[in-house]
């Protein structure tokens, strides 16, 4: 905790970024944190997942690690300074399963400026694992843009695993399992390109909404195990395309009640080239279900 401390300066329970830009370093150990709530655009290194891990203290009722938007008010000038985690295992302190809040992992709170004014990016992560958060692992919030997520792994939260209201993400060789609610939910936003990424053992693994207003696809990824859904297309406004992997296993409440993928709205476009179906375990009530007369 003291090489920790050495990058930091208290203000109350608040642990705020000091002056100059230095990064966060932490060494392999276990640290227990309250919520952090950084004053600019922060770079946080471990030295690994397996062992750096920092666990947001029992009782915090705010996010580990809470990243704003940069506002240059005045200018057309756009802050392209992500936020970097690298190398670190973040746990939270639920006390259950099922109780839902707003405490995420890593939280990229909504911008106070529209996107049309300047464009926020949210941040950067590898080598990271997410368990264990009453709230999201992820959220990115209205105007929080390109993400860049590599070889993270987001598991155990009681709502989502990756949630998103931002446009330009790249998410690539990435896990989101077994939350309580979806493993990926695209409230808004758009032009998202997901690749190699396993989405497994949610109750929805994955839900495009109905606000998603550009492009959304899906490369060799795989949707296992749902207990509903494998994947939600709601009334996107973008197209959405599905290339190549896997679903596999999902309604797993029961026998043909659920299909595999869903796609409602007659404003949709969804596309699928080359999925593989994986029909010997759970029996799912259609490969691909339509509501709304969507343009497959």
């Amino acid at each position: 905790m003291a090489e920790y401390k050495n990058y930091i300066e208290t203000t109350g329970n608040i642990l705020v970024q000091p002056t100059g830009y230095k990064p966060f370093i932490f060494p392999p150990g276990n640290y227990e944190l309250d919520p952090v709530v950084f004053g600019k655009v922060p770079t946080i290194k471990g030295a690994g997942s397996k062992t750096t891990a920092i666990r947001l203290k029992a009782g915090a009722t705010s996010s580990l690690f809470k990243i704003p938007a940069i506002d240059q008010p005045g200018t057309s000038v756009d802050d392209t300074d992500h936020a970097s985690i690298e190398g670190v295992t973040l746990v939270g302190n639920r006390t259950d399963s099922v109780t839902t809040t707003n405490v995420h992992a890593i939280d990229c709170e909504d911008a106070s400026f529209p996107i049309g004014t300047q464009y926020a990016p949210s941040v950067r992560t590898k080598d990271v694992v997410v368990q264990n958060f009453s709230g999201s692992g992820i959220y990115l919030g209205t105007n929080r843009n390109w993400a860049l997520i590599d070889s993270t792994i987001v598991r155990y939260c009681n709502d989502n695993g990756l949630s998103s209201y931002g446009y330009d993400h790249r998410i690539t060789d990435s896990d989101f399992g077994v939350n309580k609610n979806y493993g990926v939910r695209l409230f808004a936003g758009g032009s998202l390109v997901f690749k190699g990424c396993n989405v497994y053992f949610n109750d929805v693994n994955i839900v495009v909404n109905n606000t998603v207003n550009a492009f959304v696809e899906f490369v060799s990824c795989s949707s296992d195990g749902a207990y509903r859904e494998g994947l939600i297309v709601s009334g996107a406004t973008a197209p959405v395309k599905w290339k190549n992997g896997r679903f596999s296993g999902n309604s797993r409440i029961g026998a043909n009640v659920h299909s595999d993928i869903v796609v409602a709205g007659a404003a949709c476009v969804f596309g699928i080239d080359g999925a593989n179906f994986e029909l010997s375990g759970q029996a799912v009530k259609l490969l691909l279900e339509t509501t709304g007369s969507p343009t497959i």
